[in-house]
């Protein structure tokens, strides 16, 4: 089995998490009043997020023996990478100074809705047809 996605599970990974993470974006600036750019965040996210993503399954999952390890117990021992990921976005695109109570909320619901977005690309990955992806 190889290890990398196919073109089409890699395409529409990317159109999931950039369309949800603008979205994301869109609602904070919606609270925050400010103007973040929607798809500009979330190109940032992304690319973090795949970095962070990349980080875990090679350095981190392995030292808690994936294959004796649920399903569930690895996508929360993601959670970590996961806060971080979101507060270095959030960090450089909102600032944690200025609102850091808004911020530290964003961080947490952000964190919530990448497992949201998560989830949504586990159910297309089962349905639509060349959705080949190692790990899901």
């Amino acid at each position: 089995m190889s290890m990398a996605p196919s073109p089409i599970a890699a395409g529409v990974y990317l159109a999931v998490k950039v369309v949800g993470y603008a979205a994301f974006a869109y609602g904070l600036n919606r609270v925050t009043q400010q103007n973040v750019r929607p798809y500009r965040f979330a190109a940032a996210k992304t690319l973090v997020g795949l970095f962070g993503g990349i980080a875990y399954l090679l350095f981190l999952l392995p030292a808690i023996n994936p294959a004796e390890t649920s399903d569930v117990a690895v996508w929360l021992g993601a959670i970590p990478v996961r806060l971080l990921a979101w507060s270095l976005v959030l960090g450089y695109f909102v600032g944690f100074r200025e609102r850091p109570g808004v911020v530290l909320a964003a961080v947490v619901v952000g964190t919530a809705w990448s497992y949201v977005l998560d989830g949504l690309m586990s159910v297309l990955y089962r349905v639509l047809p060349g959705m080949d992806m190692p790990w899901c």
